[in-house]
């Protein structure tokens, strides 16, 4: 096996990742991405609202409360339901987009902070999340 000189780079101080940078200091949200959720407009439409959800949905698992956040747009993809947008939506688009540029909700885990573990069992398998965000702090 050889390794391609063109593809390998050293000693760099910080990296982008999966709109992320990770550097000495942490975590951090890639400045590009959070120009372009800061630039995103509310949809107007339910194809335009399907996108939002769809591009956002990979937090689901780790944020909080996430579908309750997100109840004011979900609600609104029913067929019996047409687009209006009014104060709860736009409350919950706001969180959304805050949440879409914050410190990414992936964080090492920090042993002196409080941690919240939910746990869920089948017949199948076992599944577990670990909570430790920001997030949490700001919802008491």
């Amino acid at each position: 096996m050889t390794l391609n000189a063109k593809k390998c780079i050293f000693s760099q101080t910080s990296i982008k990742f999966l709109g992320h940078i990770i550097n000495g200091q942490g975590i951090h949200p890639d400045p590009d991405k959070i120009a372009a959720v800061e630039n995103y407009q509310p949809p107007t439409n339910k194809k335009e609202l399907k996108q939002l959800l769809g591009m956002a949905n990979y937090l689901a698992r780790f944020v909080p409360k996430y579908w309750d956040i997100l109840f004011p747009l979900t609600s609104m993809l029913s067929n019996k339901v047409t687009i209006v947008w009014e104060a709860p939506q736009e409350a919950s688009f706001q969180k959304l987009m805050k949440i879409l540029s914050s410190d990414p909700v992936l964080m090492i885990f920090d042993p002196g902070k409080e941690t919240i573990v939910t746990t869920d069992a089948s017949s199948y398998g076992l599944g577990s999340t670990i909570f430790q965000s920001k997030l949490m702090e700001e919802d008491r």
